[in-house]
C-alpha cells in the first residue's frame, strides 16, 4: 500500500492535507496533517475532519471519505473532547 493524500477543506476552501507514508512492505509508518491556510478558530475543525480521514485510511471507519460526513465527526469529537476536559480532576468547566 503506497502513502496515499486526502485533501481536507473547510467552508468550501482547502484546509489542509492528510499525508500517510507507507514502508515498501505496506506499513504505515507515520500520518502527518499539513495545515493550509487554517485560522486559529478552525484549527480543531480540521484536526477533526484529519482524524477522520486517517480512521477511514486504517479502516476503523466505512469509506469513502466525504466531507459532509467529516465535519459532523469532527464537530462530534470536538463536543466529546470538550466535555472530558470539562470533567478532568482539578478543571472547571465553563463559566465556572
Amino acid at each position: 500500500m503506497p502513502g496515499t493524500t486526502q485533501p481536507i477543506t473547510h467552508e468550501g476552501q482547502l484546509a489542509g492535507v492528510v499525508l500517510s507514508a507507507a514502508a515498501a512492505d505496506g506499513r504505515l509508518t507515520e500520518y502527518r496533517l499539513v495545515e493550509v491556510n487554517t485560522a486559529n478558530d478552525n484549527l480543531e475543525l480540521v484536526q477533526g475532519t484529519a482524524l477522520y480521514a486517517m480512521q477511514i485510511h486504517e479502516s476503523e471507519l466505512p469509506g469513502p471519505y466525504d466531507d459532509d460526513d467529516a465535519l459532523a465527526y469532527a464537530h462530534a469529537a470536538i463536543e466529546l473532547r470538550h466535555e472530558l476536559t470539562a470533567q478532568a480532576p482539578g478543571r472547571r468547566g465553563p463559566g465556572a
